[in-house]
């Protein structure tokens, strides 16, 4: 008699009992995880390789929360001592050892002004803040150009260690308060589900209107940690699944990781809604491995390679980022691929060393185990020597250029410009009365009363709260443009005051006044659809107003520019009844020299350093195409052009300090000080032109 059998009996073996202790698709997956990461950092494959981070965040919501709901059902509690204990040992010592060497090397080899900052970041990633710095550095539009910072990564620590200071209270407490009346996990599962919807809402309705805050807010990020806990508080469920379902889940799951980091990029709006793609990816690998079934992709992710690099993924996250940030300014170029590689690996060689000679050790160092309090006393020694350490730093370094008393200028002439624009040129080492200072540099733009829009805002054109100089005048005038625009106002204001006149400004961060559709924001990594609107409603309000004159300026950029872009912008203006005056951008210090406080403080005894060549198109003056281009196409429309370079150059270099005056206040604003300074040459060249 022939004897049936399935076919699934003879392949796959039975399932576990229960739950997994040690999951090795999960290590796996960690290797995924960082390996990713670190190469989109490198830039050497797989742009979309920062949404390992998000893998991170599943994993750990699943494995901390795991580990919350084995002790909760078994013990009815949570020992808040042996929790957090637990963590510090996992956590800081690696994080303190790689915090005080990246600070050392800061203080070596950061941009000196930027020492300062970096410990702030440094403090701030120890104490599991920093997340919140940048997102709010991220909303200052004039610290957009700061050099990037070597503690960024630890973004995204510090979001899992808030999660893991208020998780166990929130859970135990749902538990027993909620627990009583709908039962454990009911309660949890319900309550965990709030928790993603609101925190997804969060991130799809913020990644527009504020990008910094989407990305690094922890109100945005909540919801993978809690999704990666919805599946440990279900994962009885996913253990029972059919192998079938299972094995396609964690497959599909581990495919949509991959090819999230092969089609995303810098211009992929993140995280909002693109960031489902990896999250539910990771859920699925998680889940599907639940049973254990060897036909699942934890064939891949259990082999050795991959439980190495999951096993030091942690301190690999740690070491590779600060690495690629400071040793191109210890060599003094940019980094080779073959010295990228270099990194890649050698900070894979750290991270191995790290696991075994401070991770592994201490963690499992029973002295530590038995007494929790001993953890909890050596996290808090670790999270000193940090902060420390940056005290100490900051208080010791002297920034340079920032100790002389700041001495105003006489106003500007067309005689002592010129002889003071000379000066600056034969200019050996930084003036004792820089103004402003080195330091100060940075917050040196126009107090424009809010009038500069926000870039990544749908706020419209402002209307009278932006009217300044002669309010009672019969003549107006608008400016038009962007923080180019905007960085004109202490002269036009004093020009609109002297000459009675009114003046309106129209200024959007980022926003070129040239119809130029499809343009593609620096700020924002997509299409500049805020521009596009921000732009037709000024049309608008300047049809109504009905100025004199509207100067239009901003910033000269690289994108493709089509002449009939700025000549259309001309004859909207036009159109009006208003005179078009284009104000032809100032140098562009950005691509050659870089943000110029910076490159002044690395360079205080042979300023020049920091002067630019006129004739170099890199310098966004008339050897560039895209400025000759515009200037033809709204000379062609009927502007009247206004080139300032000569305020700025002689015939062939512009300098960095003309007078005592710091020129500019990063890599491409110049300082309200310096246009209020030209303010009276300004005035007068304009008063020729339109009075």
């Amino acid at each position: 008699m022939t004897t049936l059998r399935t076919p699934v009996a003879d392949t796959i073996p039975p399932r576990a009992a229960g739950v997994r202790k040690f999951r090795p698709d999960i290590e796996g997956l960690r290797a995924v995880a960082v390996t990713v990461v670190v190469l989109a950092h490198a830039g050497i494959a797989l742009p979309g390789g920062y949404v390992g981070v998000d893998v991170f965040f599943v994993i750990s919501g699943f494995l901390i929360s795991r580990q919350l709901m084995t002790e909760l059902d078994s013990t009815s509690r949570i020992s808040f001592r042996k929790f957090y204990a637990r963590r510090a040992r996992r956590i800081l010592p690696a994080a303190t050892l790689v915090i005080v060497v990246t600070l050392l090397a800061a203080w070596k080899w950061y941009p000196p002004l930027q020492v300062k900052s970096a410990t702030v970041d440094g403090m701030d990633s120890a104490l599991s803040v920093v997340n919140w710095r940048f997102a709010i550095q991220g909303t200052d539009y004039f610290q957009a150009t700061t050099p990037v910072s070597p503690f960024q990564h630890y973004w995204s620590l510090s979001v899992e260690e808030q999660f893991y200071m208020l998780w166990p209270a929130l859970l135990l407490g749902l538990a027993v308060f909620l627990g009583k009346r709908f039962g454990r996990r009911a309660a949890l599962v319900w309550s965990v589900l709030a928790i993603i919807a609101v925190s997804l809402f969060f991130s799809l309705t913020t990644t527009d209107t504020s990008p910094s805050w989407a990305y690094f807010g922890s109100q945005t990020r909540a919801w993978e940690l809690a999704f990666g806990a919805l599946l440990a508080i279900t994962v009885t469920v996913w253990t029972r699944m059919p192998p079938a379902l299972a094995s396609q889940m964690s497959w599909l799951g581990l495919g949509m990781i991959v090819l999230a980091a092969i089609i995303y990029n810098d211009s992929t709006v993140y995280p909002g809604a693109a960031v489902m793609l990896p999250v539910v990816g990771s859920v699925f690998v998680i889940a599907g491995g639940c049973p254990g079934w060897p036909r699942g992709a934890e064939y891949v992710l259990k082999r050795r390679p991959m439980q190495f690099l999951g096993m030091t993924s942690y301190s690999w996250y740690l070491w590779h980022w600060p690495i690629l940030i400071m040793l191109p300014l210890a060599l003094g170029h940019a980094l080779s691929m073959l010295e990228i590689w270099v990194v890649v690996l050698g900070s894979l060689g750290l991270a191995t060393a790290t696991y075994y000679l401070i991770e592994h050790p201490i963690r499992t160092q029973q002295s530590l185990v038995r007494k929790p309090s001993r953890g909890l006393l050596l996290g808090a020694g670790l999270v000193s020597v940090s902060v420390c350490a940056a005290i100490a730093i900051s208080a010791a370094f002297v920034v340079p250029g920032g100790s002389g008393e700041s001495v105003a200028a006489p106003a500007a002439t067309a005689t002592s410009l010129q002889s003071a624009i000379a000066a600056g040129t034969e200019l050996k080492s930084l003036p004792n009365n820089l103004t402003p200072t080195l330091a100060a540099a940075a917050k040196d733009y126009p107090d424009s009363h809010g009038c500069l829009v926000d870039y990544p805002t749908l706020q419209p054109p402002p209307d009278t709260q932006c009217t300044f100089g002669d309010l009672s005048a019969n003549r107006s005038f608008a400016v038009m443009g962007d923080s180019h625009a905007n960085a004109w106002f202490p002269a036009m204001v004093a020009f609109a005051t002297e000459h009675h006149w009114r003046f309106v400004l129209y200024a959007k961060a980022g926003c070129p006044p040239g119809l130029y559709p499809g343009y593609l924001s620096e700020l924002t990594s997509r299409i500049y659809t805020e521009c596009e609107t921000w732009r037709s409603a000024v049309f608008d309000r300047v049809d109504v107003l009905k100025p004199d004159v509207v100067i239009v300026t901003s910033q000269t950029r690289t994108v493709a520019v089509e002449p009939a872009g700025m000549a259309q912008t001309v004859n909207n203006l036009t159109a009006s009844g208003a005179r078009v005056i284009y104000l032809e951008d100032t140098p562009y210090p950005g691509t050659t020299v870089g943000a110029i406080p910076d490159c002044l403080a690395a360079h205080p005894d042979d300023v020049q350093q920091c002067s630019l060549d006129r004739a170099d198109p890199l310098n966004r003056l008339a050897t560039m195409i895209q400025r000759t281009t515009e200037e033809d196409a709204a000379k062609g429309a009927g502007a009247t052009l206004l080139d300032p370079t000569d305020w700025f150059c002689t015939a062939t270099t512009c300098p960095a300090i003309i007078g005592n005056i710091l020129v500019y206040e990063d890599n491409s604003h110049t300082t309200a000080t310096y246009i209020t300074w030209l303010a009276p040459e300004f005035g007068a060249t304009l008063g020729q032109m339109i009075d």
